[in-house]
């Protein structure tokens, strides 16, 4: 088993020892409260009819939606049963790529464990220069995984780039890895 399934079935556990539950029917709106859980409103989680409580704003509360888009991060790719992310639309697709960069492999995951780990394997500090991070941008691009994610009608996706200009750096990083 993956260690991103184990996270998928923690944040279930989780919700579910507060008392709530992701509802992939009614996506937009707040959790499911089940069984004796804690308040609701206590927690920020609100009423769709009441769209907002004196605690916080329905648009500052997480819905279903959210946190499926939080498992999909994680997972990097849809969820089973899925063949499609449905946490963030077409055109936000780029985000997912910031936990799981299915197009260039540099993501935080593989940035953070160099970062950690550069100095007891190699002996010295190391990770990613600012820069990298600093200049990428999204864009159009072709899509390098046409089976995982969005569906590829154009082969055409929105995602993180990189100036070419950073090239020999990025592989530097990756080499060194």
């Amino acid at each position: 088993m993956k260690h991103e399934i184990t996270s998928l079935r923690m944040i279930d556990a989780a919700l579910a020892e507060l008392g709530l539950k992701i509802d992939s029917s009614l996506l937009d709106d707040p959790l499911k409260q089940v069984g004796d859980g804690i308040n609701a409103e206590m927690f920020g989680v609100v009423d769709a009819k009441y769209k907002e409580t004196k605690s916080l704003p329905f648009e500052k509360v997480l819905t279903s939606r959210d946190w499926i888009f939080i498992k999909e991060c994680i997972n990097g790719e849809p969820l089973e049963g899925e063949t499609n992310f449905c946490g963030r639309p077409k055109e936000k697709e780029f985000l997912y790529d910031i936990i799981s960069n299915r197009h260039s492999g540099l993501d935080v995951d593989k940035i953070d464990y160099f970062a950690r780990d550069a100095k007891r394997a190699l002996g010295k500090g190391g990770g990613l220069s600012e820069k990298i991070i600093n200049e990428a941008f999204v864009a159009k691009g072709e899509c390098s995984q046409p089976i995982k994610g969005f569906q590829c009608n154009d082969d055409v996706h929105f995602m993180i780039c990189y100036p070419e200009k950073l090239v020999k750096e990025a592989m530097h990083f990756f080499r060194t890895r």
